[in-house]
């Protein structure tokens, strides 16, 4: 059976050359093959000659070879990853949604140059990426640091079955780096669901209720990774500001999305949208399980 490659867009930008980077270190780091995708739209208008065409598939040609060249470069020599380029016919979004089907993960930049690149990803085509993608999808922020630079992996824990697809990746991208997961499970301090049963409640007692929740969704991935060191956080808040500022000293941060289909914003969520745009290292979304 093929392993799944990890899949890089490339548009030849500052972003997707730090996408590019980033998916070569992870390609190591999983021992997975690496592909590396650029988009041309192929439509074709009657006044454009023919020549046209021809010097747009070489320049993205040209794209996708010197992005090869750099992945090696970050690999090394001797890491027995299997580099492979293409090119989409199609716009990009649609183009690196179908690449998804197929793929162990999708590495995007955050910032890019021209209307039609692939890592022109800032605000609402990086969410709708994340959102639609079959697959993990990570956005690698312009501010981000190396993989390697600490050993640092956070997730966010909503409390509800939506985040366990999140736990289990979080789990392994810190297994894979050697690192400390912190697990942040923020809570509001008013709930409509819950306003009029919990309002004799002590907040001690709430805050308890919550960490109990915590560590119970966390119980089960702790024991398959027995060597990963987890810290827990639980704070009375928006999870945003939180995860934002733990982001400041992570390698990862990991959130999860509501699966595929209906409304982006809805779907992939506030949380998440909102950290493809803000923080401070690489965002990791990953798909509810089903």
């Amino acid at each position: 059976m093929t392993q799944a490659a990890i899949v890089a867009g490339v548009d030849g930008s500052a972003g997707s050359e730090r996408a590019v980077r980033w998916a070569a270190r992870e390609a190591v780091l999983r021992r997975a093959p690496l592909q590396l995708v650029t988009a041309m739209v192929t439509s074709r208008a009657a006044w454009m000659p023919p020549a046209f065409f021809t010097l747009v598939e070489a320049e993205a040609a040209k794209k996708v070879d010197a992005a090869r060249l750099i992945a090696e470069d970050e690999c090394g020599a001797g890491s027995g990853v299997q580099i492979t380029t293409s090119v989409l016919h199609e716009s990009a979004r649609p183009g690196l949604i179908k690449a998804s089907k197929d793929a162990a993960m999708l590495v995007l930049g955050s910032s890019g140059e021209g209307e039609s690149g692939v890592a022109q990803l800032l605000g609402s085509t990086a969410i709708a990426l994340a959102a639609h993608a079959f697959c993990p999808v990570a956005v690698i922020r312009k501010h981000s640091r190396s993989v390697q630079s600490r050993a640092r992996v956070v997730v966010g824990v909503d409390g509800t079955k939506n985040s366990e697809a999140a736990i289990a990746e979080a789990f392994r991208a810190a297994a894979l780096r050697g690192a400390e997961l912190v697990a942040l499970h923020a809570w509001s301090d008013f709930r409509m669901s819950t306003a009029f049963t919990d309002v004799d409640l002590s907040w001690e007692t709430v805050s308890a209720a919550e960490e109990a929740v915590l560590a119970e969704r966390l119980a089960g991935y702790a024991a398959d990774y027995p060597d990963v060191p987890v810290s827990r956080a639980v704070v009375r808040d928006s999870p945003l500001p939180h995860l934002i500022a733990h982001s400041r000293q992570a390698d990862l941060i990991v959130a999860g999305s509501h699966g595929r289909g209906g409304f982006t914003g809805m779907l992939l969520g506030s949380t998440s949208a909102a950290l493809i745009e803000h923080a401070h290292c690489p965002v990791l979304v990953v798909r509810s399980r089903k």
